[in-house]
Parts: C-alpha cells; sequence; structure tokens
C-alpha cells in the first residue's frame, strides 16, 4: 500500500530503497521457481513489482541509482527468460513487464554502473 504513494516512495532513505529492490527480485526469484515446479504460470503482480521498483527508481525526485542491485536484477532477468525452453508461461506472464525493465536499464546504463 505504501509504496503506491509517490511521496512515500521518495521519503525512503537510499540504503532502505535498495532493500526493496532486492526483497522483489528474491522474491520473483522465488516465485519462479515455485511456478516451474508447479509447472504453472507465475503470480504477475510478483514480477510486476520488480518492474515497478525499476519503473519508480528513475521516477522519484532524488533518482535511485540501480548498481547495487542491477547484478541480480540482470541475473533474474535472464533466468526467466533461460526457463522459456522448459516454463514457457513465466516469460509470457512476466514478459512485457520486463521488457520494459531492460528497455529502462539499458536506456540509462549509468544507473547500473
Amino acid at each position: 500500500g505504501a509504496l503506491l504513494s509517490e511521496d512515500r516512495r521518495d521519503a525512503l532513505a537510499d540504503g532502505s530503497w535498495v532493500l526493496l529492490a532486492r526483497h522483489a527480485i528474491t522474491c520473483a526469484d522465488h516465485e519462479l521457481a515455485a511456478a516451474i515446479k508447479a509447472k504453472k504460470p507465475p503470480r504477475g503482480e510478483v514480477g510486476s513489482l520488480v518492474a515497478n521498483v525499476v519503473k519508480w527508481s528513475d521516477e522519484l525526485s532524488r533518482g535511485r541509482p540501480l548498481a547495487p542491485v542491477a547484478e541480480g536484477l540482470l541475473i533474474h532477468i535472464g533466468d526467466t527468460v533461460g526457463a522459456r525452453a522448459t516454463h514457457a508461461p513465466a516469460v509470457e506472464t512476466w514478459g512485457i513487464a520486463y521488457g520494459n525493465v531492460l528497455e529502462r536499464v539499458l536506456g540509462a546504463p549509468e544507473a547500473v554502473d
């Protein structure tokens, strides 16, 4: 709930922001593994949170660098895309959101240096 408020997101300290981003990626990793094991599509909102964290990071007035989470973020997206051969629903469910993530990250490499 609190994350839907731009003012509340903007008030987060940088350390809290990094923890939020890491938590979102960890949750998505677990959701991907559970979906593959259960042979079901992952929950869309889990991937959407990862996408939103990236989107919010460069919308905030202070701007948030993604560098501390960039490696984990890109590995997670790679794992999701790599799952396509065995679990296409993951890519279908999160594909658009993650396409937007990559577009943002690749369009602003200084944010992830």
